[in-house]
């Protein structure tokens, strides 16, 4: 299912591109050659996916040639992009997929960390583990796997990661907790308030 061509499309990303933080090329940059007086040359349009439905802050997507959607939804569980200057941001996003449009039947989770942090090295390659907390107890643990990482020489790390596959059935116990917490590496977090109900919307967004 081919769904992780929006992984570039992360706020941790877009945040990196208009703050002029993003990686420094490998190679020597290329100028892009300039039109000729006498033709202006084809212009090429990118054609965004579009959602099928948007509850709160949550989308849906849906796959035709594989009959499966994808719902989705983003925010910073550390920082913000505005920030991103002056301080580290780590931003999570949560997937449900599965088979269906109209009535998706969700199968699986997964969660995306984009982190961008300052200094010269890797804050998460050498302790990837998330871990998830239900009301100070400790409810799942597992090893995220990189995605992306770059370290910009002036300055500046991006990282993404994937965490291990939860059930849509573990995951939907996260919101029947008094107090949901996580921890990334050594990043600690709790999902409350507006967060928390974005996972709502997520939940909902599934729904029949």
């Amino acid at each position: 299912m081919k769904f992780r061509g929006s992984v570039r499309n992360g706020l941790i990303l877009l945040a990196l591109i208009n703050t002029s933080c993003a990686q420094t090329p490998s190679g020597p940059v290329v100028p892009p050659a300039q039109p000729s007086s006498q033709s202006a040359g084809p212009s090429i349009k990118v054609q965004l996916p579009q959602p099928i439905k948007t509850v709160g802050k949550a989308s849906v997507y849906y796959d035709e040639a594989t009959k499966r959607s994808r719902a989705t939804v983003t925010f910073y569980v550390v920082g913000r992009a505005e920030d991103i200057l002056k301080v580290d941001v780590l931003s999570l996003e949560i997937q449900i997929e599965g088979p269906g449009k109209e009535s998706m039947k969700p199968e699986s989770v997964d969660f995306r960390l984009d982190s961008y942090s300052h200094g010269g090295g890797y804050k998460y390659k050498d302790n990837s583990k998330l871990t998830i907390f239900i009301n100070g107890t400790l409810f799942l643990t597992g090893v995220c796997q990189p995605g992306f990482a770059a370290i910009d020489p002036r300055g500046g790390v991006t990282e993404e990661y994937f965490s291990p596959r939860l059930s849509y059935e573990q995951f939907t116990k996260l919101l029947n907790a008094e107090k949901l917490s996580m921890k990334f590496g050594d990043t600690e977090f709790e999902i409350a308030g507006e967060n928390l109900g974005s996972l709502r919307d997520l939940t909902r967004s599934v729904s029949p």
